[in-house]
């Protein structure tokens, strides 16, 4: 437990208890410390139930991968003019239809992912990599989103190293300045810092959007989020952020956000150092 709180992670762990009625059940412990809540908290399942969830995760996005598929080959097709020449209309709903079913993939790859990092089967393959080609790879990845909204992404010029997964550290960089173009208006600025503090390095995104709510910045990496609609709240499906939450915390490090409505948002995470982790 002292190492959960030290280095603000989750650790899961098993263990054998005994049932009041004598039998033994094996365990599985997901312990998570929170610093802004000095709380810790801790999950607890059964072996028989991870294991459930496990193999129904796996089949559920298994067997709708598969009709995903298919429906993604006949729309490649009928781009292609193989059922006949499309009308300009017909071109793009075979274009929206394309962007939805990729939608619903990566949503399925996302759920996938949280999966491997609830149940300890994420792994990183860390490597010694410059932090202006982890900005370089983000902002390439994000350039198609903002090509509408003309939003001005400014880097930091830096030399820093960082000893991370770069792939898992790209994603993490394109969810945050993905929902920084979203909620940012037109032809505004947002902005990447970087900055060693003591012995780690911290990252910030910084916007110029609407910002949030206290109410939405209560369960922003929870993978709900909560908004509030004509006088009512609702919840909806929101994982990119709980990925990078997952992501930051397999590195050690933390995350978190500060914003104001109608101001802006600032995401930043932090992450030790290598000499920090040696």
């Amino acid at each position: 437990m002292a190492e959960v709180v030290r280095r603000n992670k989750k650790l899961s762990f098993e263990c054998r208890v005994r049932h009041k009625d004598g039998r033994a059940v094996d365990c599985i412990w997901s312990v998570q410390s929170s610093r802004r809540d000095q709380s810790i908290y801790a999950v607890i399942s059964t072996t028989r139930q991870r294991r459930f969830r496990r193999d129904f995760m796996s089949m559920a996005c298994h067997d709708m991968a598969t009709p995903l598929n298919s429906i993604r080959s006949l729309l490649t097709l009928m781009s292609a003019n193989v059922y006949g020449p499309l009308s300009e209309k017909g071109r793009i709903r075979v274009r929206q239809a394309e962007q939805e079913l990729d939608r619903v993939v990566s949503l399925i790859d996302d759920l996938l992912y949280l999966d491997q990092t609830e149940t300890g089967r994420m792994m990183l393959n860390k490597a010694d990599v410059l932090w202006e080609h982890i900005f370089e790879g983000s902002l390439s990845a994000v350039s198609g989103l903002n090509a509408e909204k003309g939003v001005n992404i400014v880097l930091p010029a830096t030399k820093l190293i960082a000893h991370v997964d770069p792939e898992r550290m790209v994603q993490v960089m394109v969810n945050l300045l993905s929902n920084a173009i979203k909620f940012s208006p037109n032809n505004s600025t947002v902005r990447v810092e970087i900055e060693q503090i003591d012995r780690f390095t911290e990252v910030r995104v910084r916007d110029c959007g609407t910002g949030m709510s206290p109410l939405q910045m209560k369960d922003v990496f929870s993978g709900v989020i909560m908004e509030r609609r004509s006088g009512q709240v609702r919840s909806r499906l929101g994982l990119g952020l709980a990925i990078c939450r997952a992501i930051i915390e397999e590195h050690e490090g933390s995350i978190d956000v500060e914003s104001q409505e109608g101001v802006g948002s600032t995401f930043w995470f932090r992450i030790p150092n290598r000499d920090v982790l040696d």
